[in-house]
């Protein structure tokens, strides 16, 4: 389903995909309608068969992706159907809290606001599960604040990621676009390497500590195969092969990360992952040439759309107010 043939624009398209039944997503989209804000459109992007047995067609699009489509590119398939400004991805596991949408969508008043990290807690343990993901100088995706409890706000305040997780974000749909979404090669390592390119783009992601989310069920573990391939892929399209540190970090993760899965027998599938992402990755050559038509996309968009080219512009407004006031 596209975006032509349809009158009113809403301000944020709240995305729901699901690779599973409709009892995966049921709590999720009960939460999201009882707690949605007015100015927006809620969909699903599923796989599996789905009657509607509730009458949700009037509330809810249902979006069905055919065949054995990964995470990413259903979420990919729910960003061309989306037709807000903003889209809010919100997986399965996640249930919205009263005012959660609202306190994200004011936060991107300010037009160098790109993408925005909500906390997401397990509410019973008071814990934080994810604030995030950030890139480190192995070459890895770290989920930032796990396990912190809410209580301790000094740490809470202090968390720093690069960007949203692959499972709770919100962004802005013309720079999703103008990026080609998600790069679904890099299976759940695509998170990182958004907010990545969001940074390279000069754009903004903010991590309000009051756009919250319950976590209704623990994340799943990732298989050996597909976790080593997404991260050895991610590291070439960032890190390079030349540069000896972070190679050589690099190299020492990925042996500790082996020993670590011995136990837990998906070593050896692991290994087998990283060398298959060593022979399929993109080059940071090709990242680069992504980077620039992205950045050539924003700026020749249309003046009511997200630019760097009309952030520069208003930042140049602001500095050249300052002495203007200061004189005043």
């Amino acid at each position: 389903m596209g975006r032509q043939g349809r009158s009113h624009v809403p301000r944020l398209s709240i995305v729901i995909p699901c690779l599973g039944a409709a009892t995966d997503f049921d709590d999720t989209l009960v939460s999201v309608l009882q707690n949605r804000p007015d100015d927006c459109e809620v969909l699903v992007v599923h796989v599996q068969p789905y009657d509607d047995p509730y009458g949700l067609q009037n509330e809810v699009r249902f979006v069905r992706v055919n065949g054995r489509p990964t995470l990413v590119q259903l979420m990919n398939a729910g960003l061309s159907a989306a037709s807000g400004d903003i889209v809010h991805m919100l997986g399965c596991r996640m249930i919205a809290v009263e005012g959660w949408a609202d306190a994200a969508v004011e936060r991107f008043a300010d037009s160098r606001v790109a993408a925005l990290t909500p906390l997401i807690v397990d509410a019973v343990h008071g814990q934080i599960t994810a604030a995030g993901v950030r890139y480190s100088m192995t070459g890895s995706r770290k989920i930032v604040g796990r396990g912190i409890e809410l209580k301790n706000i000094r740490r809470v305040e202090n968390l720093k990621s690069t960007g949203p997780t692959i499972e709770a974000g919100f962004f802005r749909r013309d720079v999703l676009e103008a990026l080609g979404g998600w790069q679904e090669s890099l299976g759940v390592a695509a998170d990182i390497d958004l907010a990545i390119s969001l940074a390279a783009l000069e754009l903004k992601t903010i991590h309000p500590l009051d756009v919250m989310l319950h976590e209704k069920s623990a994340a799943p573990r990732l298989g050996g195969f597909a976790h080593g391939r997404s991260l050895e892929r991610l590291f070439c399209r960032h890190a390079g092969r030349r540069r000896t540190l972070p190679v050589l970090l690099h190299s020492l993760s990925v042996a500790l990360d082996f020993t670590l899965r011995i136990p837990k027998g998906d070593a050896l599938t692991m290994l087998i992952g990283r060398a298959v992402g060593l022979f399929h990755s993109g080059t940071q050559l090709k990242y680069a040439e992504h980077i620039a038509e992205a950045r050539t996309l924003l700026e020749a968009a249309e003046p009511s759309t997200l630019s760097l080219e009309s952030v520069r512009e208003e930042q140049e407004e602001v500095e050249a107010s300052r002495p203007r006031r200061r004189a005043a």
